[in-house]
């Protein structure tokens, strides 16, 4: 009786010592699992984040596309008033130039 005593408390360590492996082992796999997952989660991140920078880069091509035909039509509109302008101006000085002669 004593020596299957003392054998099942041998067993009983061992029982112990396996539990306590197979405790370190599904932590282990859970930990790879995790940083696996993490690693995956940095990758898709990267990814969006590549992809949201590349659209907002696009997207800001678009809006200084957009503001420099709009600055080109402002400019033409300014061009088109400043020869108005002179064409009221010449006009005037020639009809000054014309009287102070007659």
């Amino acid at each position: 009786m004593v020596k299957e005593f003392v054998e099942i408390k041998a067993l009983g360590g061992e029982i112990k010592e396996m539990k306590h492996e197979i405790s370190s082992k599904a932590n282990s796999d859970d930990m790879e699992a995790a940083l696996a997952l993490k690693g995956d989660l940095a990758l898709v991140n990267t990814k969006v984040g590549i992809l949201e920078f590349e659209t907002a880069i696009e997207e800001l091509g678009e809006a200084i596309g957009l503001l420099g035909i709009k600055f080109q039509r402002k400019n033409d509109e300014w061009e088109e008033r400043a020869a108005e302008l002179w064409r009221g101006v010449d006009s005037k000085m020639s009809r000054d130039v014309l009287t102070s002669r007659g």
